[in-house]
């Protein structure tokens, strides 16, 4: 056939088979060479709704790693002890054909028999997937059943879920209907498709998979939030789509929220898959998830890191410290940094504790996922959280460290050890917060007072109560200003790291109290204060954690207030959260899902340790007020480079020489060993490669018209005289 087609046009021929060669290499490359793994890749483009909804293709190697991981070894001395497997959001059914390619092999190996002896058992009763996509379980049977297609397939336990409005008027949810409790009725109960290998029948859903049954529950559920991206053209929330109504979504968005739960929370999605894991799965079954990063931070996800802590053991938390979001993730075209965790139900010896593994790179083929997660299973970790800051259990292969391992403590708050280069950095937080100062490379600990913001402060209100002009709900109208007085109490609102790198703010905003919101204003004014919290940080763009202003000032959007008990506490709460151990503090709390950023809830605010300042004499107290009077208006570099920057290295040894009297050489000279880690860990410092430039900086403040109130020769003067008065004082200091 090429010959003929070379016979009539030999340059067009060449230019077709060279783009067919392109296009066979660029499957080869992306590891897609089985169709069912090609018919993925095209599946998830052609999805309608993926511009609304957050579900991504799960790339086989991730399939490969988490299948091994959650099914290590199976009984197969008959049929009926072989695993009962389920997807409850298959999508193309990678993850589902991933542990039956594992079980496969499992069986092969142990009995020497061929897998086509257990093909149809396991397709008919073993592995379960639902979606709400009929093309996705159609072609999640296919996968599987490609396995041995000549062998005949019956009913199956893949279903087509109902998602929307029913003939009855009802709204189903998708696979989140077996949240609800077995219907007493039938006429209540809502149907779903069985796709099989001669037909498709109707089936009632909740029977179809009761609860306490699963041996493996394995998911990558949709992880998008009601109310995400709200500046995007095609704004994403969820239940939404192009072919329904928004009213209809409310109505589903109900349908939800009249789920009994136990852990999922009602804005977040992906969260009611895990309790839906949790409900299928019998005492000793393994969940194996695949969710987004923010899961070990935010405060509505409190209940399932309580629920695996307390309620599971042998629980395996796989991370990628790699810059970008899209290297960070387990999944196909996502900018967002995503994890494994992989649990057994039931209470072990190991409750309470978690194997944390933070991989340099995404494995790269299915051979080296399947390697790696027998090494992570078999590997001892020795090496714990609360062990002296000298790293983790490095994963080898050959002579290739491929990452590192700590084992940890785990409970409802942050688990910080995810995306970790340097595990050492999550042991001296681990000892920091506990009172101790104990960096690394350094043999001995010092004791330092400590607590968390909650207990020597209290937060301010979020943006709805403040300025929701949208809703009509905020008590105040923001009035922008620049130079222009306005009636109204000042505030701090706009975000401009260029014109924001010293720890003294000016207001840039005011904020004027509407026509009957008087008593919820005055409520907000309660928490007025000199001192705000950056909640949403980019460590490789913002030089300032903790904004400290001359006056009280409201704080709205990014800037949070933090209302200290005493005004006192003022100067040494901001000196400490804009040194380098208030990064570390609020980089082990905040979630680390964006490149570049830690970002907090309101709710985890209160939880983030910090200097107990009670503790503080009031010779120590007046000695931060002198060192933030110097300091207050110098230019810091932003938080990823901060083993650089001359000025945040002079705030760090004024703050341990003069607040908290440390003065030994070991300890200073640890503190850039702490800066330089720090500077490169991934999730700090993102994908930015161009250092901070003062001198951009101000070009870009004249482009916006906004004040630049800096002078480089006074600044540079300031630094030299800081230098040499603590050289006189033996502070050890790195060279410039």
């Amino acid at each position: 056939m090429v010959d003929e087609a070379f016979s009539y046009d030999i340059q067009m021929s060449r230019r077709v088979l060279k783009q067919l060669w392109q296009t066979a290499y660029e499957i080869c490359e992306s590891h897609l060479p089985q169709i069912h793994e090609l018919a993925g890749e095209i599946f998830q483009r052609l999805i309608v709704d993926r511009k609304y909804v957050k579900s991504n293709y799960t790339m086989p190697e991730s399939a490969a790693l988490l299948s091994a991981l959650v099914c290590p070894d199976i009984k197969c001395d008959n049929l009926g002890d072989l695993p009962k497997v389920a997807d409850f959001a298959c999508g193309t059914g990678s993850l589902l054909n991933g542990v039956y390619k594992q079980v496969q092999r499992l069986y092969e190996q142990k009995t020497g028999d061929n897998s086509r002896r257990i093909h149809r058992a396991m397709m008919e009763q073993k592995l379960g997937g639902i979606d709400i996509y009929p093309h996705a379980t159609h072609l999640t049977f296919m996968t599987m059943a490609s396995a041995h297609a000549d062998i005949p397939i019956g009913e199956t336990r893949v279903l087509t879920a109902q998602c929307g409005q029913t003939a009855d008027g009802t709204y189903a949810t998708g696979s989140l209907e077996l949240l609800d409790e077995a219907v007493l009725f039938d006429i209540f109960e809502i149907e779903a498709e069985q796709v099989g290998g001669f037909d498709i029948t109707p089936t009632k859903l909740n029977p179809s998979f009761p609860n306490d049954e699963m041996d493996i529950v394995i998911m990558n559920p949709p992880f998008l939030a009601e109310g995400a991206d709200p500046n995007s053209s095609n704004r994403k929330g969820v239940f939404v789509s192009k072919e329904r109504s928004d009213a209809e979504r409310k109505e589903m968005l109900k349908a939800l929220r009249k789920k009994e739960t136990r852990v999922a929370h009602g804005k977040v999605p992906y969260s009611h898959f895990v309790e839906l894991a949790d409900k299928k799965l019998r005492s000793g079954g393994q969940m194996g998830m695949i969710l987004p990063a923010t899961v070990f931070t935010g405060s509505s996800c409190q209940k399932i890191r309580q629920m695996w802590a307390t309620e599971y053991h042998d629980v395996v938390v796989v991370t990628i410290a790699q810059k970008a979001g899209r290297d960070s993730a387990f999944s196909h075209d996502t900018g967002m940094a995503e994890c494994m965790v992989v649990a057994t139900r039931g209470i072990g010896e190991n409750a309470g504790r978690a194997k944390f593994v933070s991989l340099s790179k995404r494995p790269d083929s299915l051979l080296s996922a399947q390697s790696l997660a027998v090494l992570i299973q078999r590997q001892a970790v020795t090496r714990r959280q609360e062990d002296a800051p000298h790293g983790g259990e490095p994963l080898m292969i050959g002579n290739e460290c491929i990452g590192t391992m700590l084992d940890c403590p785990i409970d409802k708050n942050a688990w910080s050890a995810s995306r970790v280069l340097s595990f050492s950095l999550m042991q001296t937080a681990y000892h920091l917060q506990h009172g101790q100062l104990h960096l690394p490379m350094q043999f001995d600990a010092t004791d330092i007072p400590m607590c968390k913001i909650g207990d020597i402060a209290t937060p301010g209100y979020n943006d709805a109560s403040i300025k929701d002009a949208s809703r009509g709900d905020g008590a105040f109208d923001v009035r922008e200003h620049i130079g222009i007085s306005y009636d109204g109490y000042p505030a701090i609102w706009k975000v401009n790291a260029p014109t924001q790198r010293s720890m003294q703010m000016q207001p840039n905003a005011n904020l004027q109290i509407r026509r009957g919101k008087e008593e919820d204003a005055r409520r907000i004014l309660q928490r007025n204060s000199r001192t705000h919290y950056h909640r949403f940080l980019a460590f490789n763009a913002n030089s300032v954690l903790a904004h400290w202003t001359e006056t009280p000032s409201l704080g709205v959007g990014s800037f949070t207030n933090v209302k200290l008990e005493d005004a006192r506490y003022d100067a040494a709460w901001t000196l400490w959260t804009n040194s380098t151990f208030g990064m570390l503090c609020h980089w082990t709390t905040a979630g680390k899902q964006q490149p570049g950023r830690g970002m907090l809830s309101l709710g985890i605010l209160p939880n983030v340790p910090t200097l107990d300042v009670r503790e503080l004499s009031d010779a120590q107290l007046k000695s931060a007020e002198c060192v933030l009077d110097d300091l207050k208006k110098v230019r810091l570099k932003p938080y990823n480079e901060c083993a650089t920057d001359p000025w945040r290295h002079i705030l760090d040894a004024r703050l341990l020489a003069e607040v908290l009297g440390i003065t030994d050489e070991e300890t200073h000279r640890a503190m850039q060993r702490l800066r330089e880690m720090l500077s490169d860990e991934p999730s700090i410092t993102g994908t930015k490669n161009k250092p901070c430039s003062f001198a951009k900086d101000k070009k870009d403040a004249e482009k916006r018209s906004v004040p630049y109130d800096y002078d480089d020769k006074a600044e540079a003067e300031a630094l030299t005289s800081q230098r040499y008065d603590l050289e006189v004082l033996d502070i050890w200091l790195p060279k410039l």
